[in-house]
Protein backbone atom coordinates (compact mmCIF):
# COMPACT_ATOMS: atom_id res chain seq x y z
CA UNK A 1 0.00 0.00 0.00
CA UNK A 2 1.54 3.54 -1.15
CA UNK A 3 2.16 5.66 2.27
CA UNK A 4 3.28 8.04 0.72
CA UNK A 5 -0.43 9.51 -0.05
CA UNK A 6 -1.96 9.04 3.26
CA UNK A 7 -0.80 6.66 6.22
CA UNK A 8 -3.14 3.75 7.07
CA UNK A 9 -5.40 4.30 9.95
CA UNK A 10 -7.27 1.92 12.88
CA UNK A 11 -8.90 3.12 15.69
CA UNK A 12 -8.01 4.70 18.90
CA UNK A 13 -8.20 2.53 21.67
CA UNK A 14 -11.28 3.15 23.90
CA UNK A 15 -11.32 4.12 27.22
CA UNK A 16 -12.70 2.92 30.60
CA UNK A 17 -9.96 -0.11 31.18
CA UNK A 18 -10.96 -1.74 34.52
CA UNK A 19 -8.61 -3.66 36.65
CA UNK A 20 -9.46 -7.56 37.01
CA UNK A 21 -10.37 -8.26 40.44
CA UNK A 22 -8.67 -11.34 42.20
CA UNK A 23 -12.23 -12.99 42.74
CA UNK A 24 -12.21 -13.53 39.03
CA UNK A 25 -8.87 -15.07 38.50
CA UNK A 26 -10.77 -18.45 37.44
CA UNK A 27 -13.21 -16.71 35.22
CA UNK A 28 -13.74 -19.46 32.30
CA UNK A 29 -11.78 -18.67 29.52
CA UNK A 30 -15.05 -17.78 27.51
CA UNK A 31 -16.00 -14.61 29.34
CA UNK A 32 -12.33 -13.72 28.69
CA UNK A 33 -12.65 -14.11 25.06
CA UNK A 34 -15.89 -12.18 25.11
CA UNK A 35 -14.93 -9.38 26.40
CA UNK A 36 -11.88 -9.33 23.83
CA UNK A 37 -13.71 -9.28 21.02
CA UNK A 38 -15.93 -6.40 21.45
CA UNK A 39 -13.14 -3.63 21.73
CA UNK A 40 -10.27 -2.49 19.48
CA UNK A 41 -6.85 -3.03 18.87
CA UNK A 42 -4.87 -2.25 21.81
CA UNK A 43 -7.85 -1.59 23.62
CA UNK A 44 -8.73 -5.14 25.97
CA UNK A 45 -6.52 -6.66 28.38
CA UNK A 46 -8.83 -9.74 28.47
CA UNK A 47 -7.72 -12.19 26.26
CA UNK A 48 -8.58 -15.64 25.38
CA UNK A 49 -6.96 -18.83 25.52
CA UNK A 50 -5.65 -19.99 21.99
CA UNK A 51 -8.26 -22.61 20.37
CA UNK A 52 -5.19 -24.30 18.58
CA UNK A 53 -1.87 -25.42 20.27
CA UNK A 54 -2.67 -23.82 23.79
CA UNK A 55 0.45 -24.58 25.67
CA UNK A 56 0.39 -20.85 27.55
CA UNK A 57 1.11 -20.61 31.44
CA UNK A 58 -2.03 -19.29 33.41
CA UNK A 59 -0.69 -15.49 32.62
CA UNK A 60 -1.62 -16.03 29.15
CA UNK A 61 -5.31 -17.17 29.55
CA UNK A 62 -6.75 -14.65 32.02
CA UNK A 63 -7.39 -10.82 32.11
CA UNK A 64 -3.92 -10.32 33.34
CA UNK A 65 -1.78 -7.24 31.81
CA UNK A 66 1.41 -7.73 31.18
CA UNK A 67 2.21 -5.32 33.93
CA UNK A 68 0.49 -7.71 36.23
CA UNK A 69 2.04 -10.81 35.22
CA UNK A 70 5.12 -12.41 36.47
CA UNK A 71 8.37 -11.29 36.11
CA UNK A 72 9.31 -14.32 33.82
CA UNK A 73 6.34 -14.29 31.74
CA UNK A 74 6.33 -10.54 30.83
CA UNK A 75 10.12 -11.18 29.79
CA UNK A 76 9.18 -13.67 27.88
CA UNK A 77 6.25 -11.51 26.23
CA UNK A 78 9.04 -8.87 25.60
CA UNK A 79 11.66 -10.86 24.32
CA UNK A 80 8.81 -12.42 22.15
CA UNK A 81 7.59 -8.99 20.93
CA UNK A 82 10.90 -7.04 20.06
CA UNK A 83 12.22 -10.06 18.65
CA UNK A 84 9.83 -10.63 16.02
CA UNK A 85 9.27 -6.81 15.64
CA UNK A 86 13.16 -6.90 14.46
CA UNK A 87 12.90 -9.67 12.04
CA UNK A 88 10.05 -7.66 10.41
CA UNK A 89 12.26 -4.50 10.38
CA UNK A 90 14.64 -6.64 8.58
CA UNK A 91 12.67 -8.64 6.02
CA UNK A 92 11.26 -5.05 4.95
CA UNK A 93 14.37 -3.42 4.69
CA UNK A 94 15.24 -6.86 2.57
CA UNK A 95 12.22 -6.97 0.43
CA UNK A 96 13.16 -3.04 -0.33
CA UNK A 97 16.36 -3.26 -1.52
CA UNK A 98 15.34 -6.34 -3.73
CA UNK A 99 12.61 -3.91 -5.49
CA UNK A 100 15.88 -1.40 -5.96
CA UNK A 101 17.71 -3.67 -8.57
CA UNK A 102 16.57 -2.07 -11.60
CA UNK A 103 15.37 -5.16 -13.38
CA UNK A 104 12.74 -5.22 -10.45
CA UNK A 105 11.88 -1.27 -10.32
CA UNK A 106 11.42 -1.42 -13.91
CA UNK A 107 9.16 -4.54 -13.96
CA UNK A 108 6.75 -3.17 -11.16
CA UNK A 109 6.80 0.25 -12.80
CA UNK A 110 5.30 -1.24 -16.09
CA UNK A 111 3.22 -3.46 -13.90
CA UNK A 112 1.70 -1.01 -11.57
CA UNK A 113 -1.29 -3.19 -10.77
CA UNK A 114 0.77 -5.27 -8.17
CA UNK A 115 1.31 -2.14 -6.15
CA UNK A 116 -2.06 -2.22 -5.55
CA UNK A 117 -3.01 -5.74 -5.15
CA UNK A 118 0.01 -6.11 -2.75
CA UNK A 119 -1.65 -3.20 -0.98
CA UNK A 120 -5.34 -4.59 -0.74
CA UNK A 121 -4.03 -7.92 0.48
CA UNK A 122 -1.80 -6.47 2.77
CA UNK A 123 -5.05 -4.73 4.64
CA UNK A 124 -6.62 -7.95 3.54
CA UNK A 125 -4.30 -10.34 5.42
CA UNK A 126 -3.91 -8.16 8.42
CA UNK A 127 -7.95 -8.27 8.72
CA UNK A 128 -7.58 -12.46 9.10
CA UNK A 129 -4.56 -12.24 11.12
CA UNK A 130 -6.84 -10.15 14.19
CA UNK A 131 -9.01 -12.86 14.23
CA UNK A 132 -7.15 -15.53 14.03
CA UNK A 133 -4.52 -14.15 16.04
CA UNK A 134 -4.83 -16.64 18.72
CA UNK A 135 -4.82 -19.94 16.44
CA UNK A 136 -0.99 -20.82 16.47
CA UNK A 137 0.78 -21.74 13.88
CA UNK A 138 -1.59 -19.87 11.67
CA UNK A 139 -0.84 -16.41 13.66
CA UNK A 140 2.63 -16.72 12.10
CA UNK A 141 1.88 -17.53 8.83
CA UNK A 142 -0.50 -14.87 8.66
CA UNK A 143 2.17 -12.50 10.46
CA UNK A 144 4.56 -13.03 7.64
CA UNK A 145 2.00 -12.63 4.74
CA UNK A 146 1.24 -9.37 6.03
CA UNK A 147 4.64 -8.21 6.36
CA UNK A 148 5.56 -9.44 3.02
CA UNK A 149 2.83 -7.92 1.17
CA UNK A 150 3.53 -4.94 3.45
CA UNK A 151 7.25 -4.69 2.86
CA UNK A 152 6.63 -5.19 -1.70
CA UNK A 153 4.41 -2.37 -1.39
CA UNK A 154 6.39 -0.52 1.30
CA UNK A 155 9.27 -0.94 -1.47
CA UNK A 156 7.44 -0.22 -4.71
CA UNK A 157 6.49 3.39 -3.02
CA UNK A 158 10.16 4.30 -2.28
CA UNK A 159 12.39 2.49 -4.75
CA UNK A 160 12.79 5.31 -6.95
CA UNK A 161 13.82 7.51 -3.99
CA UNK A 162 17.56 8.56 -3.03
CA UNK A 163 19.40 5.46 -1.75
CA UNK A 164 21.10 7.87 1.18
CA UNK A 165 17.83 9.57 2.08
CA UNK A 166 16.22 6.21 2.82
CA UNK A 167 19.19 4.94 4.76
CA UNK A 168 19.39 8.27 6.27
CA UNK A 169 15.77 8.25 7.27
CA UNK A 170 15.90 4.53 8.12
CA UNK A 171 18.42 5.35 10.76
CA UNK A 172 16.73 8.06 12.14
CA UNK A 173 13.32 6.17 12.41
CA UNK A 174 15.31 3.13 14.34
CA UNK A 175 17.14 6.17 16.35
CA UNK A 176 13.73 7.77 17.47
CA UNK A 177 11.61 4.20 18.40
CA UNK A 178 14.63 3.20 20.24
CA UNK A 179 14.38 6.48 22.63
CA UNK A 180 10.81 6.77 22.65
CA UNK A 181 10.17 3.28 23.75
CA UNK A 182 13.29 3.69 26.50
CA UNK A 183 11.20 6.81 27.67
CA UNK A 184 8.59 4.87 28.11
CA UNK A 185 10.19 2.13 30.22
CA UNK A 186 12.07 4.78 32.74
CA UNK A 187 8.93 7.34 33.17
CA UNK A 188 5.84 4.61 33.12
CA UNK A 189 3.95 6.90 35.88
CA UNK A 190 3.19 9.14 33.11
CA UNK A 191 -0.36 8.72 31.84
CA UNK A 192 0.31 8.52 27.87
CA UNK A 193 -3.30 7.17 27.50
CA UNK A 194 -4.32 10.57 27.24
CA UNK A 195 -2.65 11.20 24.01
CA UNK A 196 -4.92 9.19 22.05
CA UNK A 197 -8.30 10.95 21.55
CA UNK A 198 -5.69 13.73 20.04
CA UNK A 199 -3.22 11.34 18.28
CA UNK A 200 -6.28 9.88 16.56
CA UNK A 201 -7.72 13.40 15.81
CA UNK A 202 -4.67 14.34 14.19
CA UNK A 203 -4.58 10.81 12.47
CA UNK A 204 -8.17 11.93 10.74
CA UNK A 205 -6.07 15.39 9.58
CA UNK A 206 -3.36 13.65 8.34
CA UNK A 207 -5.99 10.74 6.14
CA UNK A 208 -8.05 13.93 4.80
CA UNK A 209 -5.16 15.74 3.54
CA UNK A 210 -3.64 12.72 1.85
CA UNK A 211 -7.12 11.94 0.27
CA UNK A 212 -6.94 15.91 -1.01
CA UNK A 213 -3.75 15.46 -1.97
CA UNK A 214 -4.90 12.92 -4.53
CA UNK A 215 -6.89 15.73 -6.59
CA UNK A 216 -5.46 18.54 -5.38
CA UNK A 217 -1.16 17.87 -4.98
CA UNK A 218 -0.13 20.42 -2.18
CA UNK A 219 2.94 22.39 -2.63
CA UNK A 220 6.56 21.02 -1.22
CA UNK A 221 6.33 23.25 1.42
CA UNK A 222 2.40 22.48 2.53
CA UNK A 223 3.69 18.27 1.86
CA UNK A 224 6.19 18.46 4.32
CA UNK A 225 4.67 20.54 6.86
CA UNK A 226 2.39 17.35 6.62
CA UNK A 227 5.10 15.33 6.88
CA UNK A 228 6.27 16.91 10.57
CA UNK A 229 2.70 16.34 11.42
CA UNK A 230 2.96 13.05 10.72
CA UNK A 231 6.74 12.38 12.78
CA UNK A 232 5.01 14.03 16.16
CA UNK A 233 1.55 11.64 15.51
CA UNK A 234 3.43 8.64 14.71
CA UNK A 235 6.25 9.43 17.50
CA UNK A 236 3.02 9.66 20.01
CA UNK A 237 1.70 6.48 18.86
CA UNK A 238 4.88 4.71 19.98
CA UNK A 239 4.19 6.26 23.39
CA UNK A 240 1.04 5.08 23.51
CA UNK A 241 1.51 1.86 22.09
CA UNK A 242 4.28 0.89 24.09
CA UNK A 243 2.39 2.10 27.16
CA UNK A 244 -0.69 0.33 26.35
CA UNK A 245 1.31 -2.92 25.64
CA UNK A 246 2.40 -2.93 29.68
CA UNK A 247 -0.09 -1.19 31.44
CA UNK A 248 -3.50 -3.18 29.31
CA UNK A 249 -2.38 -5.76 26.95
CA UNK A 250 -2.40 -9.48 28.22
CA UNK A 251 0.49 -11.00 27.62
CA UNK A 252 -1.83 -13.24 25.18
CA UNK A 253 -1.88 -10.32 22.63
CA UNK A 254 1.60 -10.38 21.04
CA UNK A 255 0.57 -10.26 17.28
CA UNK A 256 -1.72 -7.01 18.43
CA UNK A 257 1.46 -5.29 19.98
CA UNK A 258 3.85 -6.31 17.38
CA UNK A 259 1.42 -5.29 14.36
CA UNK A 260 0.60 -2.12 16.44
CA UNK A 261 4.64 -1.04 16.83
CA UNK A 262 5.35 -2.51 13.35
CA UNK A 263 2.65 -0.02 11.62
CA UNK A 264 4.14 2.90 13.96
CA UNK A 265 7.75 2.26 12.54
CA UNK A 266 6.53 1.71 9.27
CA UNK A 267 4.61 5.27 9.11
CA UNK A 268 7.33 7.19 11.25
CA UNK A 269 9.75 6.24 8.22
CA UNK A 270 7.39 7.23 5.50
CA UNK A 271 6.91 10.91 7.64
CA UNK A 272 10.87 11.32 8.23
CA UNK A 273 11.43 9.88 4.26
CA UNK A 274 8.88 12.73 3.10
CA UNK A 275 10.81 15.08 4.89
CA UNK A 276 14.87 14.42 3.83
CA UNK A 277 13.16 13.86 0.63
CA UNK A 278 11.87 17.36 0.42
CA UNK A 279 14.49 19.19 1.80
CA UNK A 280 16.58 17.26 -0.80
CA UNK A 281 14.47 18.25 -3.79
CA UNK A 282 14.81 22.12 -2.62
Amino acid sequence: MSYSQAPPTYSAPKKGYAAVPQSQSDAPAAASASASAATPLLASHDAAPRQEGDVDADDFKYGVSVEQSTPEVRQMFLKKVYSILFLQILGTALVGSTMRIPAVSAWVMNNSWIVIATSISALISMGVLYFKRHSHPTNLLLLGLFTTLEAVSLGSAIAYVNQVVVLQALILTLFVFAGLTLFVWIFPELNYARLAPWLFGALLLLVGAGFVQLFVPFSNAVDMAFAGIGVVVFSGYILFDTHMIMKRMSAEEWVLAVISLYLDIINLFLSILRILNGVQDD
